[in-house]
């Protein structure tokens, strides 16, 4: 059977991260290894007090500058020693069946690099959760070209990684500073390693609107898109014209997303109606009126009742 380390990155969350690493002790299968990898804290984390007699073992690597979520990533990948890597993050958890579910479907598809599966994000302070749903795809040359279009993927919470493949493509972009596991599928999915999808809720995301993260900053907005598209170029040039307009679409729809998520409602408007002008269809009707007359927690409420 596959084994599996898992990496766990952590900034100034000494409280989370604690919940994150139960999460993993407490799995129905054991991972192989928890690798805690603390980006700078400040104060510094402490594995005695992180996890004393933590079973699995539990190794703690300290950055003494932020490296951030890419540089954090990569140097737990160089420590772990199982076939695959799975990546949490400190504000996040599994459910107890993770480990133990993608162990068997990564058993079961012995050609698969990749597994990805669903997620269930709980908003915290609007009272409301939902699960992502995936869209289903090839595995192989397919997804690529579906990738270029839309991240179908998810977040790294939401995958698990044969290390060989990670070490041969150089693991995330240490240059980007958001966005790096988008970037990753990416290159996975070119380099022609398969891929396998898993419809089960097998982690837990708790998402708080209003409080700083990478995921509502700047730095994950239509810049970051573009530096990342720019790699690929030749395929996207390759793309139809309903493609490429499906992928501006989808890179507006991520820029709205994160006004919800920061609670700005000026914000909120102005990119739902950037949204609607670029593709004026009943939703994009229904999201802009909803901006201006409701506001970011109304929409967010009402796109979790959509699911």
């Amino acid at each position: 059977m596959p084994t599996i380390s898992v990496v766990i990155t952590s900034h100034n969350r000494q409280r989370e991260v604690v919940r994150a690493i139960r999460s993993v002790a407490g799995q129905t299968l054991p991972a192989l290894e928890i690798i805690v990898v603390d980006d700078a804290s400040s104060p510094a984390l402490s594995a005695v007090e992180l996890a004393p007699q933590q079973q699995p073992p539990l190794r703690l690597i300290r950055h003494e500058q932020a490296r951030g979520p890419g540089g954090a990533r990569n140097a737990g990948i160089r420590a772990a020693k199982g076939e695959f890597v799975a990546f949490l993050d400190d504000d996040d958890q599994f459910v107890p069946e993770k480990l133990a579910r993608c162990t068997v479907v990564l058993d079961r598809h012995a050609e698969a690099s990749v597994l990805h599966h669903a997620a269930y994000i709980d908003m915290i302070n609007e009272g409301v959760g939902y699960t992502t749903r995936l869209e289903p795809h090839d595995g192989g040359a397919g997804l690529y070209r579906r990738l270029l279009v839309k991240n179908i993927v998810g977040g790294t919470p939401m995958v698990v990684v044969r290390r060989e493949a990670l070490a041969t493509l150089g693991g995330f972009d240490e240059g980007l500073a958001a966005l790096e596991d988008y970037d990753l599928w990416l290159r996975l999915a070119r380099a022609g390693y398969r891929f396998v999808a898993l419809p089960e809720p097998l982690t837990r995301y708790d998402c708080v609107t209003a409080r700083r993260s990478v995921t509502k900053s700047d730095a994950a907005g239509a810049g970051t898109f573009a530096r990342i598209l720019a790699k690929h170029a030749s395929a996207r040039a390759a793309l139809t014209a309903a493609e490429q307009l499906e992928q501006r679409r989808c890179v507006a729809e991520t820029e709205l997303q994160r006004a919800l998520l920061r609670l700005d409602r000026h914000d909120a408007i102005a990119r739902a109606w950037a949204l609607w002008r670029l593709q004026p269809t009943l939703r994009a009707t229904l999201a802009f009126v909803t901006a201006v007359t409701l506001g970011p927690r109304a929409m967010i409420r009402l796109r979790a009742a959509r699911g």
